[in-house]
């Protein structure tokens, strides 16, 4: 601000000024700075979105309407202009023009999910529940991106609808709760604002590591559903990955006592004290709420996760065990508590009690790839029942195709079966979406070393040691690559 109050025409600084306000969630200044930098004619990308979420928060969606195709925002690839061109003529009453253009950008394989989202939306703002549904079901993990609970909101859809299984396009009446002669109460309020918020807050949690635009997104995603603690939890989240961790404890703390989300805001805030060193004060904030809300479930499992986090394993378990106790009937909701438990377990060398835990969760839920890959490489460690370890691994690879992971999962289990032939392409996929993880890189030159590609194994092994691993693990490759690997495995 100083620095524009001495040089009040320079752009660069009016550019930069405009990210930190977003950042900072400024929202009414941040929309000063960009009605500035687009009528100078100097716009940018972040000042075009800026100036149509202002907008849309003041519903002059006729201007959004009018607003040049030749918008930076048409010339991204996720067709931002298209949503937000949809949204303002639904906004201005041309609903139907306004589904033809999510199913225009539902064509496009990419954003299939994120128009899904976007149509369903519509459809139960006016009313067809029936073709919300079938819309929402499209949007795969993308639905819990709406700023309330996701699971409510599709249940509360389903529950208009006078019988489920119909087909609403070819009886409008089934998409209504009034064909059964039924008043069932829509719990929520689908605004124009509202689905511009969930699509940017969709494209905030689509960034992977790019945290800076995460922030970005949802950040303009809360200036249109500021009441959201959903909006809170990720914006805290990528502001401490991005460093700022005060502004990060800001967030969290804007979540009330009571709410849904206050657990995950004090296991947020509990993170932050880990991440700066203050150990101790990490687990004294959840312990105070553990103590406070003795008969919460949840209290003890944030506390678990603390303990687990800072190594501390066996407190973990405790604290765990605490929080299954006072489940009533688990359900698949608590797939994620027994996993917990499981990986403590394992660490600490109860396999038995692990496995037992790691099996539940799978019961629980059974399609989690994380625990699917877990238990199956987990029993590759033990030596135990490789046939069942691969069966488990190569359906977490079906569920998450793309994981290096998990595709190193399904080659070492390979390996371990003497498959080595087959092993080689699995390892090689699982390298090439994680160039620099050392046990990935030396477990390819194992599998390279059994098909007789000797150089290239070796060439792996000494890639894995660049890569810092475990001081016993950098010892057997350093063996390997002197004596090679048959010599280490006949001394084993």
């Amino acid at each position: 601000m100083a620095l524009l109050s001495t040089e009040p025409e320079n752009v660069g600084v009016k550019k930069d000024l405009l990210e930190v306000l977003v950042n900072y969630g400024d929202s009414q200044s941040a929309y000063q700075y960009a009605r500035e930098l687009n009528d100078s004619g100097d716009e940018t990308f972040l000042s075009d979105l800026v100036q149509t979420v202002e907008l849309f928060e003041n519903r002059q969606y006729q201007e959004i309407i009018d607003w040049s195709e030749e918008s930076r925002l048409a010339a991204d690839e996720l067709n931002l202009y298209g949503f937000m061109n949809a949204w303002a003529n639904f906004a201005a009453g041309d609903v139907n023009l306004a589904l033809e253009r999510f199913d225009e950008l539902a064509a496009n394989d990419s954003i299939l999910e994120i128009a899904k989202l976007q149509q369903g939306l519509a459809y139960a703002s006016v009313g067809d529940f029936g073709s919300a549904r079938q819309a929402l079901e499209k949007s795969g993990s993308l639905l819990g991106t709406v700023p309330f609970d996701s699971q409510n909101f599709l249940d509360n859809v389903t529950a208009q609808i006078a019988d489920p299984s119909a087909d609403a396009g070819s009886d409008p009446a089934a998409g209504s709760s009034e064909a059964a002669g039924q008043e069932i109460d829509f719990e929520f309020e689908i605004s124009p604002q509202l689905g511009v918020s969930t699509f940017l807050s969709a494209l905030g949690n689509g960034m992977g590591n790019d945290h800076y635009w995460s922030l970005i997104f949802t950040r303009l995603a809360q200036f249109l559903y500021p009441e959201s603690d959903k909006y809170n939890i990720w914006i805290g989240r990528s502001l401490r990955n991005l460093g700022n961790f005060e502004l990060a404890e800001s967030s969290f703390q804007r979540i009330p006592e009571g709410a849904d989300y206050y657990r995950f805001a004090l296991a947020e805030r509990s993170s932050i004290l880990h991440d700066l060193g203050k150990t101790e004060e990490s687990f004294s904030i959840l312990s105070e709420y553990a103590e406070k809300y003795s008969d919460s479930p949840d209290a003890y499992w944030a506390l678990g996760d603390a303990y687990r986090r800072a190594g501390e394993f066996e407190r973990a378990d405790e604290a765990y065990s605490d929080a299954i106790s006072l489940l009533d009937d688990p359900d698949s909701s608590n797939w994620q508590l027994y996993f917990a438990r499981g990986i403590v377990r394992e660490q600490t060398g109860d396999w038995d009690s692990a496995k037992t835990d790691l099996r539940t969760s799978l019961e629980l839920s059974p399609d989690q790839p994380l625990v699917l890959n877990y238990l199956g490489y987990s029993m590759v460690v033990m030596d135990e029942d490789l046939v069942e370890a691969e069966r488990l691994i190569e359906k977490a690879v079906e569920l998450e195709p793309n994981s290096g992971f998990i595709l190193d999962s399904l080659g070492w289990v390979l390996y371990r079966r003497g498959l080595y032939e087959e092993a080689v392409l699995p390892m090689e996929k699982a390298i090439s979406l994680e160039p620099s993880d050392p046990v990935i890189n030396d477990h390819l030159g194992d599998v390279y070393w059994m098909v007789g590609r000797h150089r290239e194994a070796e060439f792996q092994w000494k890639r894995a040691l660049s890569f810092d691993p475990e001081p016993d693990e950098a010892k057997r490759i350093g063996k390997k690559l002197k004596f090679g690997l048959d010599h280490v495995l006949a001394q084993e």
